[in-house]
């Protein structure tokens, strides 16, 4: 599909107003798109002058990976700066349930509503 094609009530939001509305950074956002995780909620760019384009289920997805991130980054414990590519995916892949599992005794659970 390209930016031509769009039809603007399957993906009517830009980056902008993804980032607006969910709280996160465009480079966050930019991330995540160009490491495959949000890939089919979105058309992207075709190069210098288009825009990506983003479905609105997106917006509760977002908003739990920026949660996440957030508390990954504040986490005294946590050896790294962000969650991995394969946690953020995975949590993608499993949003409808509203729970992943990652151990014994850890577990990622979120509201699959807004």
């Amino acid at each position: 599909m390209t930016t031509s094609d769009i039809d603007d009530d399957v993906f009517p939001y830009t980056t902008k107003q993804v980032c607006d509305q969910t709280g996160v950074t465009y480079r966050q956002l930019d991330y995540w798109e160009r490491a495959d995780i949000l890939t089919e909620f979105c058309v992207p760019a075709e190069g210098s002058g288009s825009r990506r384009r983003w479905a609105p289920q997106v917006l509760p997805i977002v908003v739990v990976l920026g949660e996440l991130s957030r508390a990954v980054r504040r986490s005294s414990t946590a050896t790294q700066g962000a969650p991995s590519v394969d946690l953020l995916r995975r949590i993608v892949e499993n949003f409808d349930r509203g729970q992943l599992i990652l151990g014994d005794h850890v577990n990622i659970l979120w509201e699959t509503t807004l």
